[in-house]
């Protein structure tokens, strides 16, 4: 197992419970000809089945998680170093999703731009921040966002930005 997924957890317990039924049968009626005893066997057998399975699936769900604990580390540092790598660049950066809300955005763009702290920009729209960003530059940036999600590619406009010290520059 490469990597197990819920339906592989799901698949072992099947075809391990399909096999216990199958072959725990088929040995108890070799050995007990009594049908009482047999029938007292049979719960024994069942408590034991669900002990197994039990431990089984605690496994493959401890080794699931464990798998996800790695995944969503590897994540995390993926995150943290673009993150850095954004906030070396000497230039704005932002990036927002579909529905024009900042997604993220490095240390210039939030300090020297928009005068910020990036906690009070991430999670909000052009709209959202009317006292930084002066209505008539917010429509040339929505017109601008709108052209993009039209025609979705690398861009580069240049448009006044009226920056964090109150001057408008080119």
């Amino acid at each position: 197992m490469k990597q197990l997924t819920p339906f592989k957890i799901a698949l072992i317990y099947f075809l391990f419970g399909i096999l216990w039924i199958l072959l725990s049968d088929l040995v108890l009626e070799f050995f007990i000809r009594n049908p009482v005893a047999l029938k007292h066997w049979q719960t024994y057998k069942g408590s034991f089945f669900i002990l197994l399975t039990a431990l089984m699936l605690y496994g493959l769900i401890k080794r699931y998680s464990h798998e996800i604990g790695r995944s969503d580390q590897a994540l995390r540092n993926h995150l943290r170093f673009m993150n850095t790598l954004i906030d070396t660049i000497p230039a704005p950066v932002f990036h927002k999703d579909r529905n024009g809300i900042y997604q993220g955005c490095n240390q210039v763009f939030s300090s020297r731009i928009l005068g910020l702290p990036k906690e009070r920009i991430i999670g909000r729209s052009i709209r959202e921040l009317g006292e930084v960003i002066p209505a008539d530059l917010a429509a040339i940036y929505h017109a601008q966002d709108l052209d993009m999600m039209r025609e979705p590619g690398t861009r580069f406009y240049e448009a006044q930005v009226k920056c964090a010290d109150g001057i408008r520059r080119e």
